[in-house]
């Protein structure tokens, strides 16, 4: 079972699926950060809901964490 099938049902934000997708990947904030090419304030900020990640930063996210890009911004 994929992880966007596994939590379909639950009610998350934006935050809460970027959040979730970087802890299953067992990654620090810093780490993805790093990958990212961001700040590591700027994920802690789009997980907690204080904005969004642009469109190529989300793409790269859930390409790094393993989820498909349209579960993990679907209700922008």
């Amino acid at each position: 079972m994929s992880v966007a099938h596994a939590v379909n049902d639950l009610e998350m934000n934006l935050g809460e699926r970027l959040a979730f997708c970087r802890e299953r990947r067992g990654l620090k904030q810093a780490e993805l950060a790093d990958e990212l090419g961001v700040s590591r304030g700027s994920v802690s900020n789009w997980e907690r809901g204080k904005g969004e990640p642009g469109a190529t930063v989300a793409a790269r996210w859930a390409e790094l964490t393993g989820v498909p890009v349209e579960w993990l911004v679907r209700s922008r």
